[in-house]
């Protein structure tokens, strides 16, 4: 089969100190909201995108994703940056006219049905 070895992703020391800030806070602070925001909107945006609908635009760019780096910079080199919007988090995105106006369906192949084998014993 395939290499199945598991990735395991980790946050900086500071990552995880802001995280774990946000979850030991009030749930009514701005960090807890804070984080609740960008745990809806990075749903929202992964779900849109599994559902056919990848299209989030904001400032002319279609979002691709957001972080939190310090200094803010895109995680790939291709995005530029959408703005901020009075949180951690830099969203950043890719101009429309780099994006194809039909749609990309992904569809999972049909399964071929292979005809059972006939075994005469002797």
């Amino acid at each position: 089969m395939g290499d199945r070895r598991v990735r395991r992703i980790t946050l900086t020391p500071s990552a995880q100190k802001n995280l774990n800030n946000a979850l030991g806070s009030n749930a009514i602070s701005s960090v807890c909201k804070d984080l609740a925001y960008a745990l809806t909107l990075g749903f929202g945006m992964w779900g849109s995108r599994n559902d056919g609908n990848p299209l989030w635009i904001c400032n002319g760019l279609i979002l691709t994703g957001f972080n939190s780096f310090r200094p803010a910079r895109p995680s790939s080199p291709y995005e530029r940056r959408a703005g901020s919007f009075g949180d951690a988090n830099t969203f950043y995105g890719v101009p429309v006219s780099y994006v194809s106006e039909t749609p990309i369906r992904w569809q999972i192949p049909k399964p071929v049905p292979v005809p059972p084998v006939r075994y005469e014993l002797q």
